[in-house]
Formats: structure tokens, sequence, C-alpha cells
């Protein structure tokens, strides 16, 4: 059961063979713009499904999450990227601001303060850094956009980072945007959107959906509706 304001997407294989799935939201609207690479991790991740029978259900919880961690030194695709701390986060609503916090490092270990109101971006949230903090400090760790961990309950992982960047007010605005693709990638794992093959974008925002039901033709196409 998908719980409200979640959002779901049923995959139906039909692809003539097994296959697995995961799925990745979309990069959230930044500002300002990150002066470093962004980079993803998958969201969730199903095990095989079936050929010609099988569905799975990607239940996608809105609950964001402020994350940071040692930025690692060398990156490669198929990392689990650690965090050292993340805080939930409400997001800014026509009624009341949302939460904002700020990230202290030393030494490469950063964290946050507890979080309170005062972005005033609708749906948004902001993550800020120390006063005083140093580049050579900052580009030791990254801050980002979190979801919760489909594996560990009361976890969160990252889902789109970047290098921290001194004397800085970030604002970010998660899209109910979801991208697709068959594979078998793992949760909170390093990959690169641009490598997938054929992903099919999911758009909650202008179908004004909660639900989409995909199907996964034969030669890698995709068929899809919304509810």
């Amino acid at each position: 059961m998908l719980r409200p304001y979640d959002y779901g997407i049923n995959v139906q294989n039909h692809s003539g063979e097994s296959q697995s799935y995961y799925v990745w939201p979309a990069t959230p609207f930044i500002n300002p713009e990150p002066a470093t690479k962004i980079y993803h991790c998958v969201q969730q991740a199903s095990p095989k499904v079936p050929y010609p029978k099988g569905s799975v259900l990607f239940s996608l919880n809105m609950k964001h999450f402020a994350v940071t961690g040692p930025f690692p030194k060398s990156l490669e695709k198929g990392m689990k990227i650690e965090l050292s701390d993340f805080k939930p986060l409400q997001v800014c609503g026509l009624d009341e601001y949302g939460d904002t916090l700020t990230m202290s490092a030393v030494h490469g270990w950063s964290s946050f303060t507890e979080p309170k109101q005062g972005c005033e971006t609708l749906s948004s949230f902001s993550i800020g850094t120390e006063e005083g903090l140093k580049e050579d400090e900052a580009d030791k760790v990254f801050i980002g956009l979190g979801a919760a961990d489909p594996e560990i309950r009361g976890r969160s992982i990252p889902v789109a980072f970047f290098a921290t960047q001194p004397a800085n007010n970030t604002v970010f605005t998660p899209l109910a945007k979801y991208y697709i693709a068959a594979g078998t990638e793992k949760p909170g794992r390093l990959f690169d959107p641009a490598e997938v093959r054929s992903p099919l974008l999911v758009d909650f925002i202008s179908h004004d959906a909660t639900r989409a039901w995909v199907v996964h033709e034969k030669h890698g196409t995709w068929d899809v509706s919304y509810s």
C-alpha cells in the first residue's frame, strides 16, 4: 500500500526475458548551481522480475533528507557512498517556511546543525556552510539530497551530491520526476545517468498524477500511463 503523498511506479515486464529494474530521481533544481560536478546514486532497485507475467512496484516516499559525508578520493561506478550525517527536512509550503541547516567540517568529517525553518523558496530546503569554512576543508566533503534507505529503516542514502563550496547557502528543490531503467544497480551506489541505455522518464508533475503504470516492451521500448 502507498502512504498519502507517495508516488508509485508499477513496472510490468513484457521485454521477452527476466529483468531487474532500478529508479533514480531527476536532478533537483539547485541554486546557486554548483561549481563542481553533481554525482548520482540509485534510489531503489528490484530483484529479478520474471517474463511474461512479472511486475514490480516502486513505492517512492517523498521524504527528503540533507546528506553529507567525506568526498571519495576516487570515484568508481558501483561504489557505496558513505554518509557522516543526514537530517530529514521539510520543504517550504504555502503556509510555512522550509527547513534550513548548516554543515560544518573538520579533517574531512562533516555534520549538520539541527534543522530550523528559514527557507523561503517554495518546495525547497537549504543547506548552508559554516562561517569560516576554508576551501581546502570544504572540498574534502560533500552535501546533497538524500532519500530514505530502502534496506535499512530510519537511515538515508544519497541520490544527488557534490563537493561542498565554502561561504555558500544552497537551495535544493526536489522534483517529482524519476527515471527507470533495466539493470542490476544497487541503492546508494554511484552510477552515471548519461551512460544508462534507454531510461524512461516518469513525470508525475506534468501529468498531475501519483501513480505510473509502466510496461517494458520488447526491443527496450517503454509504454507509460498515469493515474
